[in-house]
């Protein structure tokens, strides 16, 4: 970490970083449809892949015990199996997704989630504050501390087609993020291999370790 100790090097360190935003952090087309089909496949394979369906823990304010669609293994390896599939048509006949892109443009790619994120937070603070359900947290007047701690308990998609109800909070913590870092990092390791023609023991581990 560098630390400035003048207003000269204070200046140099934000011209620096807004250079390498402005060249390498504004998502380009490509990296906003490719993010956004992640996004939403990832809520859709929650809702249709297969697995078990298990009851929670007796719920506030009155006791119900939610149903979840536990189906994590599925969504996951449908998932990395259809982006396999969309990196070999890329490759070999110029349409798809090329993995590698993820990699080569992870400043896109991030600014890219940081906004979809909070746009979604936000959508589920405003709809907490403006529709009254029995699953919503009363607000405090606090707008910080509301917006953190959510104004819908229970956040859910119900598509109404005879699947399963789908748990923002479940999709969010582990579907949206954790599968993003292992397809980075499984990115990073197929670009290393297609420069260099092998794939580094440190690398290796990685993608294990996300895996």
């Amino acid at each position: 970490m560098t630390v400035p100790f003048s207003m000269g090097e204070a200046r140099g360190m934000w011209d620096e970083f807004m250079t390498l935003l402005w060249t390498k952090g504004v998502p380009s087309t490509h990296t906003w449809a490719a993010y956004m089909a992640f996004f939403v496949v990832q809520i859709l394979l929650a809702a249709v892949a297969p697995g078990l369906t298990m009851e929670g823990l007796p719920t506030a304010p009155h006791g119900k015990r939610l149903k979840y669609h536990c189906n994590g293994y599925a969504a996951f390896y449908a998932c990395v199996v259809c982006l396999f599939v969309a990196d070999y048509t890329a490759v070999n006949y110029g349409i798809g997704y090329d993995l590698t892109h993820m990699a080569s443009n992870f400043g896109e790619y991030l600014i890219a989630s940081i906004i979809i994120g909070d746009l979604t937070s936000l959508y589920w603070y405003v709809y907490g504050l403006m529709v009254d359900q029995p699953g919503s947290s009363a607000p405090t007047g606090n707008i910080a501390y509301d917006f953190f701690m959510g104004t819908v308990l229970y956040p859910r998609i119900d598509f109404g087609l005879g699947t399963f109800e789908v748990d923002i909070k479940m999709v969010a913590e582990a579907r949206w993020s954790w599968v993003t870092l292992f397809l980075l990092t499984l990115s990073c390791a197929i670009k290393q291999f297609r420069d260099t023609g092998s794939v580094s023991g440190q690398m290796g581990i990685m993608v294990l370790a996300h895996w």
